[in-house]
């Protein structure tokens, strides 16, 4: 068997689990979860409830999903995927679906439980488990390209929404957003994700000729156990570099209230989502593959200083709306080191003999630290009449998060993947040569 081709002579199979993966994250977290706000200002207005009421389902969601997240890294490895993923692409899509019926905002909340729970069987944590079951070489590449389909979809549906909102009313469309988001999804959950390679006798992408599935089976063995990570305290700190990591995302909700506030027209505050999203778009697209290239530490660096200088050039834009968006797309790659180098930075610290479960505790801080960000850069404004502290709010975040990563890193390496199964003390740990050469 060859290290990029299957047994057929075609195309590894991994790049078909890629692109399933692509029309799951395009699907799900694409319309899903990004076009969720697009609804807000028009059912509450047509229910008659406070936007802050209504919202309050999406935190819920967020909590409902961290909630699961120990049960997504136990089953997905053990479960029919298929059967698994497609059951909640079913419940997620016709929760969707049955908002259209709504109305009261209480209605909204109890329906968020549902999704909360099949979301986290979709994406988040499962996608970086099966791309990083799957490749075993440009695993960067492949988790960019996938992830950078959520942005694609809520793109290409956004404009599409908004105008069935103003056609067709806020009910119908979301009908028509649930049933966009079965299609695109449940014949690729049902029918083509595989959540890893041996499962249809084949080695990951990249693989040498000479592996065989028997070893490619023995390499899951290598890594860090939960029982270990647990007793050396990494997986408090997954669990906290997943959540600040959210937290430097936070002030995208408000920066078009930052634009108006400064004296934008309205104009420019429509277009400030879309320049935050290119810098989402073109940060997966880059990131995965320098990732693969120099390193997960240097790639990390690198995301975090655009980020850094996108965060300055929006305190000091000075009034120039050129500087805004330049700032609002530098910006928007926050989003893509939390999709994209978290679960590069889970892998390198843990390997890959319990990373479903391991990285599951990143993904349940990302979505219960995260969930409070929002609300904090809301009330820092309201505290002081002035954006500036939220924007020094999610820089300090930044900072933060990348300096847990470079901590965690280096104390998994120090710590070494487990010998073997039965060999839970620390000091006794190798130090894992794959691992030093990855961080």
């Amino acid at each position: 068997m060859t290290a990029t081709k299957a047994r057929n002579g075609k195309i590894h199979y991994a790049w078909i689990i890629m692109i399933a993966c692509c029309f799951l994250q395009a699907g799900q977290l694409g319309i899903i979860q990004n076009l969720s706000g697009v609804f807000l200002q028009p059912v509450s207005d047509s229910i008659g409830c406070g936007r802050g009421d209504l919202s309050l389902y999406m935190t819920i969601q967020a909590w409902a999903t961290a909630a699961v997240m120990p049960l997504v890294g136990r089953w997905l490895p053990t479960k029919n995927i298929n059967v698994l993923m497609t059951a909640a692409a079913v419940l997620d899509g016709g929760g969707f679906m049955l908002m259209g019926t709504f109305t009261q905002p209480w209605m909204w909340w109890i329906d968020a439980v549902i999704i909360g729970v099949s979301s986290a069987f979709l994406f988040f944590a499962p996608l970086p488990m099966i791309i990083t079951n799957w490749f075993k070489k440009k695993t960067g590449l492949a988790m960019g390209i996938a992830t950078a389909f959520s942005g694609v979809g809520a793109a290409i549906f956004t404009p599409i929404l908004a105008n069935l909102i103003v056609t067709v009313g806020w009910q119908s469309s979301y009908y028509i957003a649930g049933a966009a988001s079965l299609v695109l999804t449940v014949p690729f959950t049902a029918f083509v994700l595989k959540f890893k390679p041996a499962d249809v006798g084949l080695t990951p992408y990249g693989a040498s000729a000479e592996e065989t599935v028997a070893q490619a089976k023995a390499d899951m063995a290598t890594g860090m156990s939960v029982k270990r990570a647990w007793a050396t305290g990494l997986v408090v700190l997954i669990f906290l570099i997943g959540g600040i990591m959210s937290l430097t995302t936070s002030f995208t909700q408000h920066m078009t209230g930052f634009g108006k506030w400064v004296g934008f027209s309205a104009t420019t505050l429509g277009l400030l989502g879309s320049a935050n999203m290119i810098g989402n778009l073109v940060g997966k697209l880059v990131l995965g593959p320098l990732n693969d290239k120099i390193g997960t530490r240097k790639t990390l660096t690198i995301g975090y200083i655009v980020v850094f200088i996108g965060l300055i050039i929006t305190i000091f834009n000075g009034g120039n709306t050129a500087l805004l968006f330049a700032g609002a797309t530098m910006y928007g790659v926050a989003f893509s080191i939390q999709t994209v180098m978290l679960p590069l930075v889970c892998q390198t610290m843990f390997g890959p003999k319990d990373y479903p479960k391991l990285f599951s505790y990143a993904t349940m801080g990302n979505a219960l630290i995260g969930s409070v960000g929002i609300s904090i850069n809301g009330a820092l404004f309201d505290a002081t009449a002035s954006y500036y502290p939220g924007l020094t709010f999610v820089a300090i975040c930044g900072v933060v998060a990348m300096g847990m990563c470079f901590i965690g890193m280096v104390r998994a390496r120090k710590v070494g993947f487990d010998k073997n199964d039965d060999t839970p003390e620390i000091e006794n740990a190798a130090t894992p040569s794959k691992l030093e050469e990855a961080v």
